[in-house]
């Protein structure tokens, strides 16, 4: 639980007002994505190796934490290996912008534990806010969808 909040106070929970991203209503929890060093290494061009957001349903806020990869856009912005977050405020519908012109995503419930996250732009960064911040995009390829499918673990897990 300290490892949560430390994290949480990290991250600056991000507002997510997303009670219709599905009938089933907003998330609650922690939700994953780890992509092993075989998978990267057979996917040179991904820039991220990892991705986190808390859900907390008392709030409907959001923490998002990324994990860059030394490829990808990472590399190409200049953060590889490099830990970056960010905060979204999200509307009925499931559209979650990130302030501060970062772009946003959308959520997607999906089957069992899992949610869907699709984006066509979304910044992560060192400190959120702030346009000096090093960062990158979480989309891999600019113009196109990037679509991330995160699983629900234990809490500790975040």
């Amino acid at each position: 639980m300290k490892r949560l909040r430390a994290l949480s106070t990290i991250c600056i929970s991000a507002m997510l007002c997303s009670g219709a991203a599905d009938a089933q209503g907003f998330p609650a929890g922690c939700f994953v994505r780890d992509y092993s060093p075989e998978h990267l290494a057979t996917h040179p061009e991904q820039g991220i190796a990892g991705l986190r957001m808390l859900f907390d349903t008392a709030d409907l806020t959001v923490s998002i934490v990324a994990v860059t990869s030394y490829g990808g856009q990472a590399l190409r912005d200049g953060v590889p290996g490099r830990l970056l977050i960010a905060n979204a405020l999200c509307d009925s519908d499931g559209r979650c912008d990130i302030p501060c012109n970062g772009g946003g995503f959308w959520l997607h419930r999906d089957e069992g534990e899992t949610i869907l996250i699709r984006t066509d732009g979304a910044r992560v960064a060192e400190r959120t806010c702030d346009p000096d911040a090093s960062g990158t995009d979480l989309v891999e390829v600019p113009g196109e969808v990037t679509t991330y499918r995160l699983t629900r673990v234990p809490l500790e897990s975040c």
